[in-house]
């Protein structure tokens, strides 16, 4: 079915109603196929009399983005679809100050090439990384103002030119890992600026971060690592938070799942209490083992605001610690110190409890 067939069927179904008296339309500003096509299956299933039968669907998907793209002023958002777009009427004044992309790798070079002759502003990446893509790379070394990138990656392997390119980006300040470090530890070093790194990896999905230990990030102000398996590399995480410069002011590492190690809970803890003075928010695993460093960490940290102490995370080694202990050492700490959240299994009694929070609201009267 040609595409006038479709209109036809389109707007021999729609009742005579007069034209909107304001043209929505122009002003979009988030684009995608996913709203392509929640639009077709409005008009398939919302419309009785107009069926779009599967042979007609991409020629009606090609139709709405040329009406779109002509129409839209100035696109923000643009989930990359797989169709050349640059080409139609209006696409330099619809994606020239385009802020946010997504994408996929395995989409055509061409199609990145095309939006690297407009789009120069994108502030906001995010790519699922599955293969390396020289069209990608090309976009991404023609940006000025690229702040912060997220990478997906399901296969573990290392896209060589979009790290390159992304060397290039004195911008960036914020960078999500997802599943795979995607880049070579060379890439992670030049991004001297970079404030904040997210890593969130799957157990069930391959990942190797031993490239991290030669990784330096000497501004880094924020620090969030969730690792859903039983043998997180703790002692990489250390590393990598010895090597900043003491800027940090978060620290989260966090896990979903029972460890099956403690031996470097107090290497970690000791990593932030010596190189993280300004810290404010901190999470970290806690066993009665590392009693002596969870009260050096309060006690070196006077800028701490929120403490999470998750104790749960342990099987056969270490029941469940004792509550009192760590109560005493965080109302003798930081008077700084605001929110405390304790995860998992804790030995206590309803006085301990009771004690505490009179204890901490005499506290907070204090100061």
């Amino acid at each position: 079915m040609a595409w006038k067939e479709v209109q036809l069927k389109l707007f021999s179904s729609l009742p005579n109603l007069p034209p909107p008296v304001f043209d929505y339309v122009k002003y979009c500003q988030h684009l995608s196929d996913t709203v392509i096509d929640s639009i077709i299956d409005g008009l398939q299933y919302g419309i009785s009399e107009f069926v779009i039968i599967k042979a007609s669907r991409t020629v009606s998907k090609m139709e709405l983005w040329k009406f779109f793209i002509n129409k839209c002023l100035a696109i923000k958002f643009l989930e990359l679809p797989n169709i050349s777009i640059s080409k139609h009427p209006g696409a330099t004044r619809c994606f020239e100050h385009l802020t946010e992309l997504e994408c996929w790798t395995f989409r055509s070079p061409n199609l990145f090439r095309e939006l690297a002759f407009i789009c120069h502003d994108i502030q906001f990446l995010c790519i699922s990384c599955d293969e390396d893509n020289v069209g990608l790379a090309e976009l991404i070394a023609s940006q000025h103002k690229l702040v912060e990138v997220t990478c997906i990656s399901m296969n573990g392997g290392i896209c060589e030119r979009i790290g390159q390119a992304l060397t290039t980006q004195s911008t960036l300040d914020t960078l999500n890992i997802e599943n795979s470090l995607c880049f070579m530890p060379a890439v992670f070093n030049s991004f001297f600026r970079l404030s904040e790194l997210n890593i969130t990896l799957d157990g069930d999905t391959y990942y190797d971060l031993n490239p991290l230990r030669s990784v330096s990030l000497p501004n880094l102000q924020y620090l969030y690592i969730m690792c859903n398996d039983n043998y997180p590399p703790l002692d990489i995480y250390a590393g990598l938070i010895e090597r900043t410069r003491g800027k940090l002011k978060k620290v989260e590492i966090r896990s979903s799942h029972y460890l099956q190690k403690t031996e470097y809970f107090s290497l970690l803890i000791r990593a932030i209490s010596s190189s993280c003075p300004d810290i404010k928010v901190v999470c970290i695993f806690y066993t009665e083992a590392e009693i002596k460093e969870l009260r050096d960490l309060i006690g070196a940290c006077n800028s701490l605001e929120e403490i999470t102490i998750n104790g749960r995370k342990i099987r056969n080694e270490h029941g469940a610690p004792l509550v009192k202990p760590v109560f005493d050492i965080l109302l003798a700490g930081s008077r700084n110190l605001r929110e405390v959240t304790l995860l998992g299994e804790w030995k206590s009694s309803q006085e301990e409890i009771n004690n505490f929070f009179e204890s901490w609201r005499k506290l907070e009267t204090m100061y």
